[in-house]
């Protein structure tokens, strides 16, 4: 008795692996930048994205009307590696404006935009951020469109 070969099984499983695997590498081509007008990046992109990534004491801020300058001292840089010993920022105030003494984290974007904070974020920012900086390396930050 002839069996029959069932071709379009090992057929169908390769074109849907493909397919799978095609969609993979698009989604993750270049996460600096969204394709779908979102402008929502993945935390790689947001890493890569960034100038300058740092972490340390508030020596000194000043108000003015809704925005902060806020100067670190005892800076721990992400990105880059190292910097200045003091880092001094601008940025909307935040709810709960930093006081001297406190902990922060800078967050310098391409287009000079700051996000700022304090507290418990400042841990829970850093961690993925330091997570995320391997993978940033390899994201071409010409799609950052200075944000």
């Amino acid at each position: 008795m002839r069996r029959r070969v069932r071709w379009w099984l090992p057929v169908g499983a390769a074109g849907l692996i493909g397919v799978a695997l095609a969609g993979g590498c698009a989604w993750s081509a270049d996460p600096a930048d969204s394709s779908d007008g979102s402008g929502s990046r993945s935390l790689p992109g947001v890493v890569a994205c960034a100038e300058t990534i740092a972490v340390g004491d508030v020596t000194a801020v000043s108000e003015q009307g809704d925005r902060v300058t806020v100067t670190l001292g005892a800076v721990r840089y992400l990105k880059p590696e190292t910097g200045a010993a003091t880092l001094t920022a601008t940025a909307a105030r935040p709810p709960g404006a930093p006081v001297k003494g406190d902990r922060a984290l800078v967050v310098v974007h391409d287009a000079g935009d700051v996000d700022l904070f304090t507290g418990a974020d400042v841990d829970a920012e850093w961690a993925w951020m330091e997570r995320a900086l391997p993978d940033s390396r390899g994201i071409d930050t010409g799609g950052c469109g200075g944000e």
